[in-house]
Protein backbone atom coordinates (compact mmCIF):
# COMPACT_ATOMS: atom_id res chain seq x y z
CA UNK A 1 0.00 0.00 0.00
CA UNK A 2 2.91 2.19 0.83
CA UNK A 3 4.30 1.77 -2.66
CA UNK A 4 0.93 2.71 -4.20
CA UNK A 5 0.78 5.80 -2.02
CA UNK A 6 4.31 6.72 -3.03
CA UNK A 7 3.41 6.29 -6.69
CA UNK A 8 0.38 8.57 -6.28
CA UNK A 9 2.42 11.27 -4.50
CA UNK A 10 5.10 11.09 -7.18
CA UNK A 11 2.46 11.31 -9.95
CA UNK A 12 0.85 14.39 -8.35
CA UNK A 13 4.28 15.98 -7.91
CA UNK A 14 5.17 15.31 -11.56
CA UNK A 15 1.92 16.88 -12.76
CA UNK A 16 2.51 19.91 -10.54
CA UNK A 17 6.06 20.33 -11.77
CA UNK A 18 5.12 19.85 -15.39
CA UNK A 19 2.44 22.55 -15.05
CA UNK A 20 4.92 25.11 -13.73
CA UNK A 21 7.49 24.06 -16.29
CA UNK A 22 5.00 24.77 -19.08
CA UNK A 23 3.99 28.20 -17.72
CA UNK A 24 4.64 31.06 -20.20
CA UNK A 25 6.43 34.18 -18.96
CA UNK A 26 4.33 37.37 -19.33
CA UNK A 27 5.27 41.06 -19.39
CA UNK A 28 3.46 44.33 -18.84
CA UNK A 29 4.11 47.77 -20.33
CA UNK A 30 2.40 51.15 -19.91
CA UNK A 31 2.13 54.30 -22.03
CA UNK A 32 1.34 57.81 -20.87
CA UNK A 33 -1.44 59.66 -22.70
CA UNK A 34 -0.62 63.36 -23.24
CA UNK A 35 -2.01 66.35 -25.09
CA UNK A 36 -0.41 69.67 -25.99
CA UNK A 37 -2.88 72.48 -25.53
CA UNK A 38 -2.32 75.67 -27.51
CA UNK A 39 -3.87 79.09 -27.40
CA UNK A 40 -6.92 79.32 -29.65
CA UNK A 41 -6.68 81.66 -32.62
CA UNK A 42 -8.58 84.92 -32.49
CA UNK A 43 -9.05 87.51 -35.21
CA UNK A 44 -10.11 91.11 -34.69
CA UNK A 45 -10.66 93.88 -37.25
CA UNK A 46 -8.51 96.87 -36.35
CA UNK A 47 -8.87 99.03 -39.50
CA UNK A 48 -11.51 99.26 -42.24
CA UNK A 49 -10.72 99.27 -45.96
CA UNK A 50 -11.11 102.92 -47.01
CA UNK A 51 -10.95 103.87 -50.71
CA UNK A 52 -10.78 107.66 -50.26
CA UNK A 53 -12.75 110.56 -51.72
CA UNK A 54 -13.24 110.99 -55.45
CA UNK A 55 -15.73 112.24 -58.00
CA UNK A 56 -18.30 110.14 -59.80
CA UNK A 57 -17.05 110.05 -63.41
CA UNK A 58 -18.95 112.03 -66.05
CA UNK A 59 -18.33 109.15 -68.47
CA UNK A 60 -16.88 105.67 -68.30
CA UNK A 61 -15.65 104.39 -64.93
CA UNK A 62 -13.31 105.51 -62.17
CA UNK A 63 -11.25 103.20 -59.96
CA UNK A 64 -9.59 103.51 -56.58
CA UNK A 65 -7.16 100.71 -55.82
CA UNK A 66 -5.87 100.19 -52.30
CA UNK A 67 -2.79 98.00 -51.89
CA UNK A 68 -2.19 95.87 -48.82
CA UNK A 69 0.24 98.53 -47.54
CA UNK A 70 -2.53 101.17 -47.80
CA UNK A 71 -1.12 102.87 -50.89
CA UNK A 72 -3.66 104.27 -53.38
CA UNK A 73 -3.65 104.28 -57.16
CA UNK A 74 -6.39 104.36 -59.76
CA UNK A 75 -8.11 106.36 -62.47
CA UNK A 76 -10.49 108.31 -60.23
CA UNK A 77 -10.49 112.10 -59.91
CA UNK A 78 -9.24 112.09 -56.29
CA UNK A 79 -10.32 115.12 -54.27
CA UNK A 80 -8.19 116.78 -51.56
CA UNK A 81 -5.87 115.00 -49.19
CA UNK A 82 -6.75 111.34 -49.26
CA UNK A 83 -7.47 109.30 -46.17
CA UNK A 84 -7.16 105.69 -47.28
CA UNK A 85 -6.28 102.43 -45.62
CA UNK A 86 -6.09 98.74 -46.22
CA UNK A 87 -8.26 96.65 -43.92
CA UNK A 88 -6.20 95.24 -41.08
CA UNK A 89 -7.09 92.21 -38.99
CA UNK A 90 -5.07 91.33 -35.87
CA UNK A 91 -4.53 87.62 -35.27
CA UNK A 92 -3.44 86.19 -31.92
CA UNK A 93 -2.68 82.60 -31.03
CA UNK A 94 0.06 80.15 -30.17
CA UNK A 95 3.66 81.32 -30.61
CA UNK A 96 5.19 80.58 -34.04
CA UNK A 97 2.33 78.36 -35.18
CA UNK A 98 1.23 78.38 -38.81
CA UNK A 99 -2.33 79.23 -39.78
CA UNK A 100 -4.27 79.87 -42.97
CA UNK A 101 -6.62 82.83 -43.29
CA UNK A 102 -9.66 82.56 -45.54
CA UNK A 103 -11.04 85.83 -46.89
CA UNK A 104 -14.63 86.22 -47.98
CA UNK A 105 -16.09 89.39 -49.35
CA UNK A 106 -19.30 90.66 -50.82
CA UNK A 107 -20.14 93.73 -52.80
CA UNK A 108 -22.76 95.96 -51.16
CA UNK A 109 -25.02 96.18 -54.19
CA UNK A 110 -24.81 99.98 -54.30
CA UNK A 111 -25.90 101.15 -57.76
CA UNK A 112 -22.92 101.95 -59.97
CA UNK A 113 -20.31 100.75 -57.44
CA UNK A 114 -18.41 97.45 -57.69
CA UNK A 115 -15.96 95.98 -55.17
CA UNK A 116 -13.42 93.57 -56.72
CA UNK A 117 -9.82 92.38 -57.04
CA UNK A 118 -9.30 91.69 -53.36
CA UNK A 119 -5.68 91.13 -52.32
CA UNK A 120 -4.28 90.16 -48.96
CA UNK A 121 -1.01 89.74 -47.13
CA UNK A 122 0.14 88.36 -43.80
CA UNK A 123 2.53 90.73 -42.05
CA UNK A 124 5.23 91.59 -44.60
CA UNK A 125 4.52 88.64 -46.90
CA UNK A 126 3.91 89.52 -50.56
CA UNK A 127 0.24 90.06 -51.24
CA UNK A 128 -1.77 87.58 -53.23
CA UNK A 129 -5.09 87.82 -55.00
CA UNK A 130 -7.97 86.02 -53.37
CA UNK A 131 -11.32 85.23 -54.83
CA UNK A 132 -14.33 85.26 -52.55
CA UNK A 133 -13.83 82.44 -50.10
CA UNK A 134 -10.19 82.21 -51.10
CA UNK A 135 -7.28 81.41 -48.83
CA UNK A 136 -4.06 83.34 -48.49
CA UNK A 137 -0.74 81.57 -48.17
CA UNK A 138 0.06 80.09 -44.78
CA UNK A 139 0.89 82.69 -42.13
CA UNK A 140 2.71 82.36 -38.81
CA UNK A 141 1.88 83.85 -35.42
CA UNK A 142 5.36 85.15 -34.61
CA UNK A 143 5.51 85.70 -30.84
CA UNK A 144 1.80 84.85 -30.72
CA UNK A 145 0.60 87.74 -32.90
CA UNK A 146 0.24 88.48 -36.60
CA UNK A 147 -1.70 90.80 -38.88
CA UNK A 148 -3.55 90.33 -42.14
CA UNK A 149 -3.87 93.30 -44.47
CA UNK A 150 -6.53 93.38 -47.19
CA UNK A 151 -6.73 95.73 -50.17
CA UNK A 152 -8.97 95.84 -53.19
CA UNK A 153 -10.49 97.85 -56.00
CA UNK A 154 -13.65 99.89 -56.14
CA UNK A 155 -15.00 100.79 -59.57
CA UNK A 156 -17.52 103.61 -59.86
CA UNK A 157 -19.75 104.14 -62.90
CA UNK A 158 -21.62 107.26 -63.97
CA UNK A 159 -24.83 105.78 -62.51
CA UNK A 160 -23.48 105.99 -58.93
CA UNK A 161 -25.15 108.56 -56.65
CA UNK A 162 -22.82 111.40 -55.64
CA UNK A 163 -22.84 113.24 -52.33
CA UNK A 164 -22.61 110.55 -49.68
CA UNK A 165 -20.27 107.94 -48.36
CA UNK A 166 -21.44 104.59 -49.69
CA UNK A 167 -20.94 101.05 -48.51
CA UNK A 168 -18.75 99.28 -51.03
CA UNK A 169 -18.86 95.80 -49.49
CA UNK A 170 -17.98 93.63 -46.56
CA UNK A 171 -14.82 91.66 -45.79
CA UNK A 172 -14.61 88.70 -43.44
CA UNK A 173 -11.50 86.84 -42.35
CA UNK A 174 -11.54 83.37 -40.80
CA UNK A 175 -8.36 81.80 -39.45
CA UNK A 176 -7.54 78.16 -38.73
CA UNK A 177 -4.36 76.41 -37.62
CA UNK A 178 -2.66 74.33 -40.31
Amino acid sequence: MKSNLTKIVLAIGAVALSGSALAVDTGTASAVATATLITPLTVTKTTDLVFGTFAVPSSGTATSIIATDGGQTGTADFVGTQTTSAAVFAVAGGTTLAYTPTVTWTTAGTTGVTFSDVTGACDAVTSASVSTGGSLASCTTALGASSIKIGGTVTVQTSAAAGTAVSVGTLSVTVAYN
